[in-house]
């Protein structure tokens, strides 16, 4: 893919801790600049919490979003348009659900104009009673020709009881695009522990260990990893 060489302004926020039942947040990532967003959904209701967050990225603008649940049950949408020609956006979620909690996750990548670029991956990790239920699309319009979108999810089962259900999801018009999409759930193996254990870890400080691998390549906000690290440990 071509880009432009513009040179970029950025703009890095601050993590937003989302306590609150209901939160609705719209974006728009300006001609020429790059925006990098960090979010943590942690509710401490007893009712669901909804998130909704709306992303539009100009012309030779990118975005970068990480975005974590830790806590009760949770409804994420997650909307990203890229509008104009060399747009990019890069979109990583993590989600740790127990007890019997539920984390709905759903996903939009918008490519309306040529030359954009967009990826998504999100890890979730599932044990006792608990539920994930994914859902994402990439579209790609008529007029978003040599366009690169990818969206996988990825899911990990602690216990026999999670469940979860993983649905990703293509509408691509053009034919001279690259677009790839995945999905998988499964557990950490046997050979897995049985290879720490011989080293002297017992299974606590194993399944510690293989859960910081597993979300590692999901978060570069080092608060966000701090924050997963500590839900990960107990």
């Amino acid at each position: 893919m071509t880009q432009n060489s513009e040179e970029l302004s950025s703009h890095i926020s601050d993590i937003h801790i989302i306590t609150a039942e209901s939160y609705s947040q719209s974006y728009c990532i300006a001609e020429n600049t790059h925006a990098q967003y960090a979010f943590v959904c942690q509710n401490d209701h007893q009712q669901q919490q909804h998130i909704n967050l709306y992303f539009v990225v100009e012309r030779n603008a990118s975005l970068c979003v990480e975005i974590c649940s830790v806590a009760g049950d949770v409804i994420i949408n997650i909307v990203c348009v890229l509008q104009g020609e060399y747009a990019r956006a890069d979109i990583r979620g993590g989600h740790i659900a127990r007890g019997n909690t539920k984390v709905q996750v759903t996903t939009q990548q918008r490519h309306k104009a040529r030359y954009t670029q967009s990826s998504l991956l999100i890890h979730s990790v599932v044990d006792d009673y608990a539920q994930m239920q994914y859902a994402g699309t990439i579209y790609v319009e008529r007029e978003a020709h040599n366009s690169v979108s990818s969206q996988y999810n990825k899911n990990i089962i602690l216990s026999n009881n999670a469940r979860v259900v993983s649905i990703p999801n293509l509408e691509v018009v053009p034919h001279d695009v690259q677009c790839f999409h995945g999905s998988s759930i499964g557990r950490f193996s046997a050979e897995q522990y049985m290879y720490a254990m011989a080293r002297g870890l017992d299974e606590h400080s194993i399944r510690k260990l293989l859960l910081h691998a597993f979300f590692s390549p999901v978060f570069t906000h080092k608060q966000i990893m701090s924050m997963v690290q500590r839900n990960i440990s107990i």
